[in-house]
């Protein structure tokens, strides 16, 4: 049942992130095909986004495509959306 409406699902997930999204409060999509590598992304991104005593900026400088900001041409074409 619930896969008969995936691609409903998929364009009322889009038209959330997309309406939600604000420059305080911003949406970040991970895509985690690979686990750990996707635990150190998301951990670096976190850290990257904090003040902190001693923060490493050269640690945390490494760019991950696995992490990705929410805008239009983000949801177009690396969102996964109808993939069943």
């Amino acid at each position: 049942m619930a896969l008969d409406h995936f691609s409903d699902y998929s364009k009322a997930r889009d038209k959330m992130l997309l309406r939600t999204n604000f420059r305080r409060s911003a949406w970040f999509v991970i895509n985690a095909d690979k686990k750990k590598l996707t635990r150190v992304a998301l951990i670096t991104h976190l850290l990257k986004h904090f003040d902190y005593k001693n923060k490493n900026t050269k640690l945390l400088s490494k760019h991950f495509d696995e992490i990705y900001s929410v805008n239009k041409q983000n949801v177009k074409e690396k969102m996964f959306n109808d993939v069943i």
